[in-house]
């Protein structure tokens, strides 16, 4: 039953993503005007925002506090909050006859470190959204523990052997570690100053591992745990933005929150709604997420969770992994108008011009979580070409395989991390081909790309990224000159009347044109 109702749900969503994306003459109610107004006034209104602290950033936002507050406290644009003080917050849904879609910032720390200042998760409410604070007790640092790393062995950036690997710890290297996964096989570590994950079986024994607070258990900032609900309402007019709780990562860096009692591992932009009130949805922008520490959902993909309609718990696992349709995606291309300056880094959504899908066909209409035909054996997998630069043009990249996968999917991003493109091989190829002279790849020079094994749509293995820095583009040919348009005849010889010579005879003047090379003058 639980499936033929997510089914439905997903119809229903694909739907609506269609009314959303299709042109309409119906000029007199679009929604677009509002939307840059908003956006417009949301950076100038929410600029330079500092960590743990909310700002209103378009009218309607309602809140309410953990103490009396004056009146006229966080209730009109560019008002802020610090987040301790904040238990809910409400903002408006879209309606073009009264000038009204609430926007709400939040930066909020998590559990990043102190050593990156300003940094944190960026939280933007659009629209008919309802986010409650359920972070009971305020962040406090755990008792860190110094370790040695016994075997050389990867850093990921989740505690899972298929996360994306983002450096290597060297035997003997010294770590800091301060939380543990829940099965205690994986420490989280500052690597390079930001959290990370190593294999506990690589470490050197230590005291104080086994009292690490758990991943999900620690105490947590204020909105680090947190409870959502948006609105089921039809949109009023055309091209409105669905109501969306996007969230943010600093890049390159894993936090961990809980929403509505699940736990997620968050390295990427998402955007979280509700299709109904029986389920939430996931949305990866860009990176990647490990929800419920089993499931790793990819860019462009999306999952659900069951709820309860009444309370917004989260009931039971995740399920209905899929690629995300270019209709659905569609409806959050606005995010990429967002002013970086209020962000982590830029939005780029998959589909748009600069980041196309995946050129592979999806089903509208999915079952629940596939499971894996067999196990996709990830022990030999890992790029293999190329490593050492790109052409400025046709480019074939190569992986070795990983027996039981039945897809791969190659990802590539620019020099910040940000994603540009995907592609998809079937099994057993293991190598496809791509221009990059292409106008989404642009004017860098240095990119990087990663492959991802899928089985049956779930990813089962992840490889490092890969930096390479891409050959400049070929020089333009020299302009032609007049002459080089083609050889001019040379005129008949002609006689010179006005020279008179020995003998009185005519002399003849000889036209010689010549090409010189190319060369100084001398």
């Amino acid at each position: 039953m639980r499936v033929l109702r997510l089914a439905g749900i997903i119809i229903s969503f694909v739907l609506l993503g269609l009314a959303f994306s299709q042109d309409s003459h119906a000029q007199e109610n679009t929604c677009t005007p509002l939307v840059v107004q908003a956006l417009q006034e949301v950076s100038a209104n929410c600029g330079g925002l500092g960590r743990n602290v909310a700002c209103y950033g378009f009218n309607r936002v309602d809140a309410t506090f953990t103490q009396v507050m004056a009146e006229d406290f966080f209730n009109q644009p560019s008002d802020r909050s610090e987040l301790a003080l904040l238990t809910t917050v409400q903002t408006a849904p879209l309606d073009m006859a009264i000038n009204q879609w609430g926007v709400v910032v939040m930066n909020m720390q998590a559990n990043l470190p102190d050593t990156l200042p300003g940094q944190g998760v960026i939280f933007l409410l659009f629209g008919d959204i309802q986010l409650a604070n359920a972070s009971t007790v305020d962040a406090n640092d755990a008792t860190p523990v110094e370790v040695t790393v016994a075997t050389s062995t990867s850093v990921r950036s989740l505690p899972v052997e298929t996360a994306n690997v983002i450096g290597r710890a060297t035997a003997g290297l010294s770590v800091t570690a301060n939380a543990r996964s829940a099965d205690g096989a994986w420490i989280r570590i500052f690597y390079e100053f930001a959290p990370a994950w190593i294999s506990r079986d690589a470490l050197a024994p230590a005291d104080g591992l086994d009292a690490l607070p758990v991943v999900g258990t620690e105490p947590r900032a204020p909105m680090q745990a947190f409870y959502f609900r948006t609105g089921l309402g039809n949109p009023t007019c055309v091209g409105a933005p669905p109501p969306s709780l996007v969230l943010q990562s600093p890049q390159f860096m894993t936090v961990n929150l809980n929403a509505n009692g699940a736990e997620i591992l968050l390295g990427s932009t998402i955007v979280l709604t509700q299709p109904n009130a029986e389920y939430i949805q996931i949305i990866v922008i860009d990176g990647e997420v490990l929800v419920e520490e089993n499931l790793l959902v990819p860019t462009g993909y999306t999952a659900f969770a069951p709820v309860d309609p009444v309370t917004g718990q989260v009931l039971g696992p995740w399920e209905g992994l899929r690629p995300l349709t270019p209709e659905e995606l569609a409806q959050f291309m606005f995010l990429e108008e967002i002013d970086p300056a209020l962000l982590n880094y830029r939005i780029r959504v998959p589909g748009s011009p600069q980041t196309p899908l995946p050129p592979a066909p999806v089903s509208p209409a999915p079952p629940a979580i596939p499971t894996p035909a067999s196990p996709v054996d990830c022990s030999a997998f890992r790029p293999t070409s190329p490593t050492d630069g790109f052409a400025y043009g046709s480019n074939t990249f190569y992986w070795d395989p990983a027996p039981g996968a039945t897809s791969y999917q190659v990802n590539i991003y620019d020099a910040d991390g940000g994603h540009i493109a995907s592609y998809m091989a079937l099994a057993p190829d293991t190598s496809l081909t791509v221009d990059m002279s292409d106008p989404q790849f642009g004017s860098g020079f240095s990119f990087s790309w990663e492959v991802l094994a899928l089985s049956d749509g779930v990813v089962a293995c992840a490889s490092e990224r890969v930096l390479n820095m891409r050959e400049a583009p070929p020089a333009p040919p020299p302009p032609r000159r007049a002459d080089d348009e083609g050889e001019e005849t040379p005129p008949p010889l002609e006689e010179n009347p006005s020279f008179k010579g020995g003998k009185n005879r005519p002399r003849r003047v000889f036209v010689i044109r010549a090409k010189l090379a190319a060369g100084p003058v001398v």
